[in-house]
């Protein structure tokens, strides 16, 4: 190509004719075209000829009163050298910004006036095909191009890519300049979403990739064009609750739902017409047809995203009505997808929980109810269980001021869990947590560990929140009021596990990190805390006890056992003055200092329950020293003013019990069983009618007081017969099993026995008077 065929077509487009300017643009585009496809210069043009070039486009694009054939052949030439001149600006170079402006300014104008379908797609054509490179250029004449493209729109259905090029013309302008989408949004946002619900497929896919695109730039610009925003929701957003409900039963409507939620963003808060939107997206979830579901899950997450912007999420009211939707879909929902859909919309919850605050106050709330609902689907709780353990265990995270929202945009849409868990940050440390919050990280170990069995890669995660759960332990009991209710539940966990003989090992793992140590009591505690801790410890010697005889002897968490029952040997130890219920410290000690050194009656640790220094059964305060007595069988606790145990008693009596020294020495162990029931001789029955026959008691064996020298004979019998007495009352359980042939003998010997006593009564008052 040479300078003067350049020259003579440009003269001919400038002066020529109708019919010349016709066939001389199609020779100019030919030109430009067979230089830009050879990498060939068609020649530099003045800044003379660059002028007369663009008011030739301007002149012929003119809207004309009358126009034949000849006009629309002169229209779409001048279209078409412009298209390729936007398109590519380096073939005219030197082109300054005004002649740039007044190039689109001519399009637009064509655009609004053009009555010719074919011709208005193809000035669309030349919009959605621009790649003018100063955008102060496209910031300037953005409204103009945004106007003339809904001026387009008319011809929607008569030119079938006519929407196609008007969405990749607005594409292409919003990605120039983003801030023109919520800017304009008024005049485009009604008009576009419309094509969503298009009955060409092409059309309403196009439109639905458009608004993903489209939203990000009100999500980003939401601060600085706040007021564009509400002044769509205003004005706008009746119209669009409309059209959504009218086209309720096209397939789009819930992705166009997802769209509306982000556009109009945070001024959607606390106003009915959130609630009336919500009432779109409810029909998806109560869909028969699986695919409306889907749909709904998956743009629910639209809904937590506009929930996010200015904290509006954090709120148990929020968080609630985000889940009950997710709750019912566990629960009730059969197909496998809508449940890993939802399981998605789940995970993006806990990611913009762990981001916005800590989870601790939606502990219960947030993953308890969700854990019991898929405890028994195996896709869904490993999934479950990694973000939660994520969420715990991965590092602190410094919540940035402001959190960027886009990161959210890009992967919401993800068809694997992958990115989901990438972004959740942790958020939940264990000095942070509530006793609440321990019991519900107790049941989420207690499913991984179900799961262990089968998902190797979840153990190091458990062993990970394991350690926080150590953690936690060992700081509340360091607290001043040492609650051991936590220790207790965690020595429980320890045990349910080791009993599965599939995790004995694992178990044994867990019982190497039990690391607790109990500290030195702080201060005295009031009576009824201070029977909630013996209480607490016998538990936990109880099942450490069952737990050390499954772990290995020389292995480090037998060892952390036996510390831990030694410390609760040597701390929990019986007040002065501190005594709730009647003998059962005693009993607690007791139990715990046998448990702790492996049935051995003395403590490993200095302190011992021998030393105690008074005895709560001693009103005046006097040292009683104790020792232990074997018995046979367990029975119930002595009452508070009953001081004395029968030998049918004691041997009844299967356990250790602590008694007083001083009552044991009372007890006439010398004289044998068959001496106190011996039936009497000749010689006793001529002693006269005042002395008491000694008849035989089958039930109780007397019990012999110690008695002074003072003591009297008569006084000797009468004792003797209310000791008889108090141990029949005593063995009154005994009695409902016998026979009743052996009833009626005990009641004949006390009728004979209460009539000897009253005799022995009735002579000592004659002899006395």
């Amino acid at each position: 190509m040479t300078k003067p065929s350049l020259t003579v077509t440009l003269d001919v487009v400038v002066r020529g004719s109708v019919e010349e300017r016709i066939q001389a643009w199609v020779d100019l585009l030919d030109l430009y075209r067979t230089a830009d496809r050879d990498g060939t210069d068609p020649g530099p043009l003045t800044e003379n000829e660059i002028a007369d070039l663009i008011l030739a486009i301007d002149r012929d694009l003119a809207p004309q009163e009358k126009k034949d054939a000849t006009d629309d052949a002169l229209v779409r030439g001048a279209l078409r050298c412009a298209a390729l001149f936007l398109h590519r600006g380096h073939l005219i170079p030197g082109t300054t910004r005004e002649q740039w402006r007044g190039m689109l300014q001519g399009i637009c104008k064509h655009i609004v006036k053009e009555r010719n379908p074919k011709l208005t797609c193809l000035g669309v054509w030349c919009l959605s095909v621009q790649r003018v490179e100063d955008d102060e250029v496209l910031a300037e004449m953005g409204p103009a191009i945004i106007e003339a493209l809904m001026a387009a729109m008319k011809y929607v259905g008569t030119v079938e890519v006519l929407p196609i090029e008007l969405l990749n013309a607005l594409d292409r302008l919003f990605k120039r300049v983003p801030k023109l989408a919520p800017a304009e949004s008024r005049n485009w946002v009604v008009p576009v979403l419309e094509l969503m619900f298009s009955s060409t497929a092409r059309i309403a896919d196009a439109a639905n990739t458009f608004f993903r695109a489209a939203v990000e730039y009100f999500v980003a610009l939401r601060k600085e064009c706040e007021m564009h925003i509400k002044a769509l929701t205003n004005e706008k957003v009746e119209t669009l609750i409309e059209i959504l409900r009218n086209n309720i039963d096209h397939t789009n409507v819930y992705n166009a739902w997802g769209h509306v939620m982000l556009m109009l963003g945070s001024t959607l808060h606390r106003t009915q017409h959130l609630n009336a939107l919500l009432q779109v997206v409810e029909n998806g979830f109560n869909s028969s047809v699986p695919a409306n579901r889907l749909s709904a899950f998956r743009v629910w997450r639209r809904l937590i995203i506009n929930f996010a912007q200015k904290d509006h999420l954090i709120h148990d009211k929020r968080v609630k009505l985000v889940l009950l939707p997710l709750l019912n879909g566990f629960k009730y929902e059969k197909a496998a997808t809508v449940r890993m859909e939802c399981m998605k919309t789940y995970v993006f919850l806990l990611v913009h929980l762990s981001y916005a605050t800590a989870l601790l106050s939606f502990t219960e709330s947030t993953v308890l109810p969700v854990a019991k609902e898929i405890r028994k689907d195996r896709r869904l709780v490993d999934v479950f269980l990694t973000a939660v353990i994520i969420n715990v265990v991965g590092k602190l995270h410094t919540v940035p001021a402001d959190f960027d929202l886009r990161q959210s945009l890009s992967y919401m849409d993800e068809p694997m869990i992958g990115p989901y868990l990438q972004h959740i940050v942790a958020n939940l440390p264990s000095g942070e947590w509530s006793l609440a919050d321990y019991k519900v990280f107790l049941y989420i170990m207690e499913m991984a560990i179900d799961r262990c069995k089968v998902s190797k890669q979840l153990i190091p995660k458990v062993q990970l929140l394991w350690e926080h759960v150590v953690a936690y332990v060992n700081d509340s009991i360091a607290d001043h009021e040492r609650n051991l209710s936590p220790l207790v539940d965690a020595i429980s966990f320890l045990w349910k596990t080791s009993v599965k003989t599939e995790l004995t090992e694992f178990s044994r793992k867990l019982a190497e990190m039990f690391r607790i140590e109990i500290p030195e009591p702080a201060g005295r505690l009031e009576a009824e805390q201070q029977e909630l801790q013996y209480r607490h410890a016998k538990a936990v010697v109880k099942m450490a006890s069952k737990l050390v005889k499954l772990l290995e002897i020389k292995g480090s968490g037998r060892k952390n056992m036996q510390l831990l029952l030694s410390d609760l040997a040597a701390q929990y130890q019986v007040a002065e003055d501190v005594s709730p219920i009647e003998n059962q410290h005693r009993r607690t000690q007791t139990i715990i200092n046998r448990l702790s050194s492996d049935g051995h009656h003395s403590s490993p640790r200095k302190e011992n329950l021998t030393d105690l220094p008074k005895s709560h059964g001693n009103s005046e305060g006097d040292l009683m020293e104790y020792v232990q007595i074997t018995d046979k069988k367990k029975m119930e606790m002595q009452a508070k003013d009953e001081r004395i145990l029968t030998p049918r008693q004691m041997e009844k009596r299967a356990e250790r019990e602590v008694v007083p020294a001083e009552m044991y020495e009372t007890m006439d162990r010398s004289q044998s069983h068959s001496e106190e029931m011996k039936t009497p001789t000749a010689s006793d029955k001529e002693l006269g009618r005042n002395t008491p026959p000694e008849r035989p008691i089958t039930v109780t064996p007397v019990l012999k007081r110690k008695r002074s020298e003072a003591d009297a004979p008569d006084q000797a019998a009468s004792w003797g017969f209310m000791d008889h007495l108090t141990s029949l009352k005593k063995c009154s359980k005994e009695l409902e099993t016998m026979d009743v042939r052996e009833l009626l003998q005990i009641q004949r010997e006390l009728h004979n026995l209460i009539g000897d006593v009253l005799r022995i009564t009735s002579d000592r008052n004659l002899s006395q008077t």
